[in-house]
Parts: structure tokens; sequence; C-alpha cells
């Protein structure tokens, strides 16, 4: 495995006054920056996170002077793209996806465990397909995706730093004498690749080339699908949420429904038209064997006002008003000029509390599907005499 140590004898000699040159031409300070030296027969070095300059000792020992000010210019590009701080978190963070990369590559085409790695890769997509599908686009999706994106995103990312970095160096004036570094080290691989022992094509490929086609189409749909999800999951919520959290309760007999109001949804951008998919309850108190959840009903804001705490038997109308009609959230669409009222329907089974927390609106906008949730609960009381004035708070 190849390593970086500091330089050292005639390696230091060649390197001094080539550093010096190249950071006078950059406007830096040469003292800022420490050079190392990597074992290995390549032209550069792989960049290094902090204040780390690599180099490899075949450029220090064998490339005239004008050239290793090139390849030196190269490196320190890397290093002036970033913040030394910056630059050391994203090294670090991209560490377990080189990993993965470099086990993918090395695992892929072994039959039994390259096998095993494309069961468990096409079990995992439909698993994420199958949430996306239920749940939808969410931040949680995004993280589901990123072990199959990185190892792809972080070699596309490291190609861009390089090509950054042979920018800077073009710009210091080093562009020639890089481009005769690549030329005469990939001349000389091509003479050494010639004179050995040649092992058939699939050994000699470039690396690009291992990866199939249709994985390279995968990782592009995988970035376009985060992307898709940033922009969706920075998407402001539909509708007005409430200033502060409140429960409506109330008390009933055994066998009584209850038909609780949980506030209204009015839409936050006067411009949008959603469409609801589900309405359901929040809470730990949800399941408790006093009450038994009928359902999440909207109805339409009348005359009649919106609905407090009644029992069914009230829907036809109370105090003279004209009623509420209960319809099915599903399909229902909520605008600017007609906003719905929310209610939960709850049986009465048992003698005890039951109560919600919040509720939780499913719904599509702009063509995305949406959560949220909103911190109005209910409560019930379920007792002998609810006529008796007993204060219910569950």
């Amino acid at each position: 495995m190849a390593v970086a140590a500091p330089e050292r004898g005639l390696e230091s000699q060649r390197l001094g006054p080539a550093w010096f040159a190249v950071c006078t031409a950059a406007g830096v300070d040469p003292n800022r920056y420490r050079v190392w030296i990597h074992e290995g027969p390549e032209a550069t070095a792989p960049p290094v996170a902090g204040s780390t300059v690599a180099v490899t000792n075949w450029s220090a020992l064998v490339l005239p002077t004008r050239n290793l000010e090139a390849v030196l210019a190269h490196e320190l590009a890397h290093r002036l793209a970033l913040p030394r701080p910056v630059s050391l978190i994203v090294c670090c963070l991209s560490i377990p996806a080189r990993l993965m990369g470099k086990a993918l590559r090395a695992t892929w085409k072994q039959p039994v465990v390259g096998f095993l790695l494309k069961v468990f890769f096409v079990i995992y997509a439909l698993g994420i397909i199958g949430i996306w599908a239920w749940w939808g686009f969410t931040y949680e999706i995004v993280f589901l995706l990123s072990p199959l994106a990185a190892p792809f995103v972080v070699p596309a990312a490291a190609r861009t730093s390089e090509m950054y970095a042979d920018r800077i160096a073009l710009d210091l004036g080093y562009g020639p004498a890089l481009a005769e570094v690549f030329t005469g080290r990939e001349y000389q691989r091509a003479q050494t690749w010639a004179a050995a022992p040649q092992q058939g094509m699939k050994d000699s490929q470039p690396l690009d080339l291992l990866v199939p086609v249709w994985m390279r189409r995968i990782a592009m749909l995988g970035i376009a699908l985060i992307a898709a999800g940033c922009d969706a999951g920075t998407a402001g919520q539909a509708f007005v949420a409430p200033e502060s959290s409140a429960r409506s309760g109330m008390s009933i007999a055994p066998g009584t429904t209850a038909v609780i109001g949980l506030g209204d949804l009015q839409l936050a951008d006067p411009g949008k038209t959603a469409k609801l998919v589900s309405l359901s309850v929040a809470g730990d108190q949800v399941g408790a064997q006093a009450g038994h959840v009928l359902g999440v009903k909207v109805y339409r804001l009348t005359d009649s006002g919106g609905i407090g705490a009644i029992t069914e038997a009230d829907l036809s109308g109370v105090d003279g008003n004209g009623g509420w009609q209960l319809e099915a959230p599903a399909g229902a669409f909520v605008t600017d000029g007609e906003p719905l009222g929310v209610a939960v329907l709850v049986q009465g089974e048992a003698m005890g509390t039951w109560s919600s927390d919040s509720f939780v609106v499913e719904y599509t906008i702009d063509g995305r599907r949406q959560t949220q949730r909103f911190p109005l609960g209910a409560g019930l009381c379920v007792v002998t005499n609810p006529d008796a004035g007993a204060r219910c708070d569950p």
C-alpha cells in the first residue's frame, strides 16, 4: 500500500526551489503547507486533505524542474479549491463512499459475491421504490438512496476536482509543462505495458469500462432523484399551521359516537390547489380501549361554522343551524376560496378516556406528494351519565 511521508535528501533538494517558485506564482505563503512524498510511480499523487501537499517520488526524482513545478502547481490547486478545515471534513466524509466503491469494484465480477451483491441491490432498490410509493418522496428516501449513489458521486466529484486543478495550473502558466508530464508519463506507461506479458483485454481495460452502462445510468438516475428529493423536501408546507396547539373534547355514554372538530385546512399560498389523500389522528392514547376511531372526515365550512364537539346525532344541526355534511377526505380538493373543516369520529366503547395529540394530512400539490402534521388533538371521556356536567380532561 502506497503511503505518504515527509520529503527526504535528494527529494528535498529538488522540491524546495520548485515549491517556492510555485508558491510565488500563486501568491501564497509556502510555509502554510507541508510537502510530503507519496511512494508510487504515478505522475501525480492522490489529493490529501488539510494543509498537506503530496507529490510522488517518481515526479520528484525524474521530472525536469519546470515539469516538477507544474505537478506541484496541480497539487497546490487542490488545496486552494477549499479552505483547509472544509477539505479535511470533505475528505473524512468521503472515506466510506471511496471504500465502498473499491469493495464493489473488487467483488462485482466475483461469481458468488457479485451475484449476492446484485440480488441485494435489486431488493434494496425495490424496497426504496415501495417506500416511495407508499409514503411519498421525503428526506428518508434521499438517505436510503445515498449508499447507492455515493460510490458514483464521489469519483465524479474527484474528476471535477482534477479538472479544476488542471485549470489552476494552466492559469499559473504551467499548462504546457503539465501536458508534457501527462503525455510523457502515458508514453512511458505504454512502453512498459507493451514489453510486459499480456493478460487479455479484461485486465487492461480503463477503469470506467469496468462499470457497466446500466450501472452508470442508474447512478445518473439516482443523482437526479436526489436532486428532485432535495427540491421536494425544501418546499414549504401547503396549509397554514396553527399558532398554538389545542385539544377539543367532550363526555359521552358508551355506544355514542362523538364528532370532535380538529380545525380547518387553509392554504398558505392562495394560488395553489391541494388534493387530499388521507387524514389520520396520532397520539399515545389513540388506541385506548375507551374509544374506537371511526375515521377522520372533512366538511364544507358553511354558515353553520366549524364543528366543536358534538355527537353524531347533532350533525343535522345544533341550535337551529344548518348542520354539517361529512365527507371522506380522499380526493377532496382544498382551494383558497373553499377551505375544509376536519373532524374525527370516535365511538365510546368502555368507561375511561381517549385522546389524540395531532392529526396528519397527506396530500398532493404541484405534482408532489407531501405530509403535514397539525398539533390539534381531541379528547373523549366515556362516562355513565354525560349530562352530569363533569369536566372531561383526558
